[in-house]
């Protein structure tokens, strides 16, 4: 074969790598595992063939990009291993390439996140840094180029070193990276972006939560009410599809809140959380072992943390009366 031939079909290897590659994405949007699991197989197989022609850094870059969706499709399937292998393979390739075009920061900064992400749910807490710190690093040079494309996968970095750092038990650099994703996810909602302020909520109630794990009771109640403020706003702009962020915000706050012995402002995230999933029968089991809870406390304690006996055993009997009617408890 000349080399002209040679490089024409080379070329048509390619093209039709990134042609699966994008039926691949498009079929895990659309939740078709299966489909996109058969086209990613063959997009490496084809890129497996291409190979015999030389190795070049697009090569490089479509098998980092389709170990990527390899590995977020082995994800879903609950294959961590082989995900995070995949991943791991993905990320090296990656940086493997002597210069990341521009069309390719984007899909290099998401491997490297994916990486990160995946070896953080693995306690490998050295690489997930370098990993998220890399990601940063290419969504810095992609702002120049695709700012919107940028600041969403800012959003997903500021997520993961959040988490990391509140799992190392650095408290303020936790904060200072939620802070960080709070300012990026208002950018991208006066964009017009409806994502970003729910994500920016689950920021914040992962830190909550940490602190709060860490008996650091007055920080995870800061930071629970930040995550208040951020869903009820994301409730608001998105509707029902950031209800669930909106109660377990309220859910969260009821136990920081009554480990601080704040009875009164306990129960005002109860019925704002009845209120809002219009009394879900799981708030109901909360709201109804938040009072019997109550109800084992000294008056004086129910007195300082602002809710009376009197109105503990009122409220208690309407909830009751609640969960009756939802089926939460029986009669007797």
């Amino acid at each position: 074969m000349s080399d002209v031939a040679t490089n024409e079909w080379h070329q048509r290897e390619i093209d039709t790598a990134k042609g699966l590659l994008e039926g691949v994405h498009a079929a895990i949007q659309q939740g078709n595992i299966h489909a996109a699991d058969g086209e990613v197989d063959e997009a490496l197989v084809v890129l497996d063939m291409a190979r015999a022609e030389g190795i070049t850094d697009q090569q490089r870059e479509l098998r980092a990009r389709a170990l990527n969706e390899k590995g977020l499709i082995l994800q879903q399937r609950g294959e961590t291993a082989d995900a995070y292998d995949a991943h791991r393979q993905a990320a090296d390739l990656v940086d493997s390439v002597d210069s990341i075009d521009d069309d390719n920061l984007g899909s290099a900064a998401a491997i490297h996140l994916n990486f990160g992400q995946l070896s953080l749910l693995d306690d490998d807490y050295t690489t997930a840094a370098r990993e998220n710190r890399r990601a940063l690093e290419l969504i810095e040079s992609l702002r120049e180029i695709d700012e919107n494309n940028a600041l969403s996968l800012a959003m997903g970095a500021f997520q993961n070193m959040t988490a990391l750092e509140s799992f190392r038990g650095n408290f303020d650099k936790a904060a200072e990276h939620a802070e960080e994703a709070i300012d990026t996810a208002n950018t991208i909602a006066e964009r017009g972006g409806t994502f970003a302020i729910s994500t920016a909520a689950q920021v914040c109630q992962q830190l909550s939560v940490q602190l709060f794990q860490n008996q650091q009771i007055d920080g995870a109640v800061e930071w629970g009410q930040r995550a208040e403020s951020l869903s009820e706003r994301a409730f608001n702009e998105a509707g029902p599809e950031a209800l669930d962020a909106y109660v377990v915000s309220e859910i969260n706050l009821i136990s920081f809140h009554e480990s601080a012995r704040r009875y009164a402002d306990a129960e005002d995230c109860l019925w704002k959380a009845m209120d809002v999933s219009n009394n879900d029968p799981e708030v109901i089991r909360r709201g109804l072992n938040f009072y019997e809870n109550c109800r084992k406390q000294t008056d004086a304690r129910l007195e300082k943390g602002g809710l009376p006996r009197d109105e503990v055993d009122e409220a208690y009997e309407e909830l009751k009366e609640i969960a009756l009617q939802k089926g939460v408890i029986q009669q007797g």
